[in-house]
């Protein structure tokens, strides 16, 4: 072999079944789930609900709310083979938030000239996202958009992550993605985005200064 070979890099293939550990009073076994699609990362969203509670005081009190019976038919739907019967919600949310694994993986400056590049590890896999600039406004509507608020009873709102704002967004900034086979999943988009937008919020701050 030529030693100028170089091995071909590992993509993420949103395709390829990822194998997990799942236990319960049985021991450990292996459980083999498929990657779920971006619809499927969208409902879950929806659901995944943290409630914000307004005191007296003027202090919020922020409440996750218990994973829930959909929990489980979601796994059921990305489960390769029958699901062990003892899986209950909170493991099958603990099971879909390790699919969900992204980890900033950057060795040099995010702010790179006039782009923001991003280096992601993902299940199997590290993948690049470089961004253009975002612009002020753009940034305003980042903070202001990021999660959707609805009122939840009195004095209260629930709050979920704007997948889809986080979708048209990475859309308009994105400017080269590698890593992947197929296109990027919404998931590692929002992840992504969140990451460049953090760093240019610190760069940027310059009451660290004071």
């Amino acid at each position: 072999m030529d030693e100028t070979t170089k091995e071909a890099p590992v993509l993420f293939d949103a395709n390829k079944p990822i194998t997990l550990k799942t236990f319960g009073l049985s021991g450990i076994k292996p459980i083999t789930l498929r990657f779920p699609s971006d619809d499927e990362w969208l409902e879950r969203a929806s659901r995944r609900k943290t409630i914000i509670e307004f005191t007296p005081t003027g202090d919020s009190i922020s409440t996750v709310l218990e994973p829930d019976e959909e929990e489980i038919e979601l796994l059921k739907n990305l489960a390769i083979d029958a699901l062990p019967e003892e899986i209950d919600a909170h493991e099958a949310g603990r099971l879909i938030d390790q699919l969900e694994f992204t980890l900033h993986e950057n060795p040099g400056e995010v702010i790179q000239g006039d782009q923001l590049h991003i280096i992601l590890r993902v299940p199997g896999a590290v993948t690049t996202h470089k961004f253009r600039m975002p612009s002020s406004k753009e940034l305003n509507n980042y903070d202001r958009k990021l999660h959707d608020q609805q009122p939840y009873g009195k004095k209260k709102i629930s709050s979920v992550r704007n997948l889809p704002f986080l979708r048209d967004l990475y859309g308009k900034m994105i400017l080269e993605s590698s890593g992947y086979s197929g296109g990027t999943p919404i998931i590692h988009q929002a992840d992504a985005l969140f990451l460049a937008f953090i760093n240019l919020k610190q760069e940027i701050d310059s009451t660290k200064n004071f």
